[in-house]
């Protein structure tokens, strides 16, 4: 399968400017700022940044970012019931509220979700693996659905990889 021409995504890290290919699994556009992050961020701080837009690099441990990713979900659930109760509390009309008031609800929410979940950018090397400690193996998985890794020529280094994880 050829590959597709990508956005490039540029950021700071170390003192030095970074560059690297754009591979959002949902046809996301980049985030315009990214920020590098590891297991000593805080949830609350990572979802304001989220929400603002901010790319959300991570550099720790691959089960502190699932983790992450889960007290991100929990606090947008919690958000998202709070919402709802404070909206069933408001006077309705006589029909109620409908169906596909709720469902189009639901899907905006559902949609927000996906957003600011999907600013949690993890780095595919050249050969699709993730270099983060305790990654799983994903390079035959990548091989398969984007083709076989470019060989190693010149600037392959660079043509790292991130993928949007979105829940």
């Amino acid at each position: 399968m050829p590959e597709r021409l990508m956005t490039a995504i540029t950021w700071s890290e170390g003192g030095t400017r970074r560059r690297a290919g754009w591979r959002p699994e949902n046809g996301a556009k980049p985030p315009r700022d990214i920020v590098v992050i590891d297991d000593d961020i805080a949830a609350d701080s990572a979802l304001r940044m989220a929400r603002a837009g901010t790319g959300l690099l991570w550099r720790g441990d691959f089960h502190n970012a699932r983790q992450l990713m889960r007290a991100l979900d929990r606090r947008l659930e919690k958000q998202a019931s709070r919402k709802a109760s404070k909206s069933s509390k408001t006077p309705k009309s006589s029909r109620g509220v409908e169906t596909g008031d709720l469902f189009h609800a639901n899907r905006l929410a559902r949609s927000q979700r996906a957003a600011v979940l999907g600013k949690i950018l993890i780095e595919l090397e050249p050969d699709y693996a993730v270099g983060l400690r305790r990654a799983p193996d994903v390079r035959e998985a990548c091989a398969h659905a984007y083709g076989t890794p470019a060989s190693e020529g010149p600037g392959s280094r660079r043509s790292s990889r991130y993928r949007s994880s979105s829940g």
